[in-house]
């Protein structure tokens, strides 16, 4: 008895467990009429009999009109048979429907995450590095210099009268209009600037002749023609690359505490600026006056006495040039324009040997 209670109750459970799938699965199945509606009429009716929710925008669907009858069509078939003569797309998700006009994938490619990956060869002869061949620019260039251009129709004698040849200038490595360039001969002196558009025009007289092309940032160069008639010539110019050395750019914030020269003072303009002074003038000598160690010779005059040194025994130097008179004005003021000093150096003691 007990066991026959059991069976029950387990096909009763059982029973309950398939009943909602056979009522989902139905819900999967489309039966209905749709006569000229459009799609948005029918997409209400699809959630309400199916239970599918809809995702599209409203402006992708305006346009399309539904003309078909569905009896036991699975969703699926239903919605390819009317996307079917339309740029529509739909993938179904679960119980979640979208719809876009283009291609919808539900998951990534196997590959996705490989593409980004550089895919590096191991043969010994391959270049990785994509540089110009500077060498080989530099050959075409010069070959391009050492050939003779004929201008017009060899046929027609060159006879005597002036003819124009005209062109566009451009950038070798980039195609790029050269603007502002300088097309010119020399015998006789005639020349004209590229417009806009890289565009030149020059009436010479009939003959051969030698045009120099410069402009800024660019390599110098020139062509060869021999003029017969108004003709075109196209030239093409390289870029002037120059190799800059590093730069270094130091400050002496900290000399005074990690530099091994001692009893040396330096003075920058700046600072000697700062330096109130008489008539708001500059002067050089009054400034080193302000330093400790520095005492002037008497009052009115720029003489210098370092630690008990006399005049006569300092050393003047201007860019290493030796200075015997640094005053003028009966000993006034310093000769020295402050306009075209950078810095001062005092040496006090522990004077560098190449200062004698």
């Amino acid at each position: 008895m007990t066991c026959f209670f059991r069976s029950v109750l387990l096909f009763f459970f059982l029973a309950l467990a398939i009943v909602p799938t056979k009522a989902q699965k139905s819900n999967d199945v489309v039966n209905g009429s749709y006569s000229n509606m459009n799609f948005q009429q029918v997409v209400v009716d699809l959630e309400q009999k199916t239970g599918f929710r809809f995702f599209y925008g409203i402006a992708t669907v305006d346009s399309l009109r539904i003309n078909t009858e569905a009896k036991g069509k699975s969703i699926n078939a239903f919605l390819k048979e009317i996307f079917q003569s339309t740029p529509l797309h739909f993938i179904i998700l679960d119980k979640n429907i979208f719809i876009t006009k283009g291609v919808i994938q539900a998951s990534l490619p196997e590959d996705f995450f490989d593409r980004g990956e550089a895919k590096v060869e191991t043969h010994p002869q391959q270049t990785y590095l994509n540089y110009p061949d500077i060498e080989k620019i530099e050959k075409l260039r010069i070959s391009e210099e050492e050939r003779i251009y004929e201008i017009g129709k060899k046929t027609v004698p060159i006879g005597t009268g002036n003819a124009t040849v005209a062109g566009y200038l451009h950038l070798s490595e980039t195609g790029e209009a050269v603007i502002g360039a300088l097309v010119a001969t020399e015998s006789p002196m005639v020349g004209i600037s590229t417009d806009q558009f890289g565009y030149y025009a020059l009436t010479l007289p009939k003959g051969q002749h030698e045009l120099r092309i410069r402009s800024m940032g660019m390599k110098s160069t020139k062509r060869t023609i021999i003029l017969y008639n108004d003709g075109k010539l196209d030239i093409e110019i390289h870029e002037a690359v120059t190799p800059l050395k590093e730069v270094l750019v130091e400050s002496d914030r900290d000399k005074n505490v990690s530099g091994m020269q001692m009893g040396v003072e330096k003075l920058d303009i700046r600072t000697m600026k700062k330096v109130p002074v008489a008539f708001g003038e500059v002067d050089i000598f009054k400034v080193i006056l302000t330093l400790p160690g520095v005492q002037s010779v008497g009052e009115a005059t720029t003489g210098l006495n370092v630690r008990g040194g006399a005049t006569n025994q300092n050393l003047i130097l201007f860019n290493d040039a030796t200075i015997f008179n640094p005053t003028h004005l009966f000993g006034f003021f310093s000769a020295f324009n402050p306009d075209v000093v950078k810095n001062v150096e005092l040496f006090k003691s522990g004077i560098p040997a190449q200062y004698g």
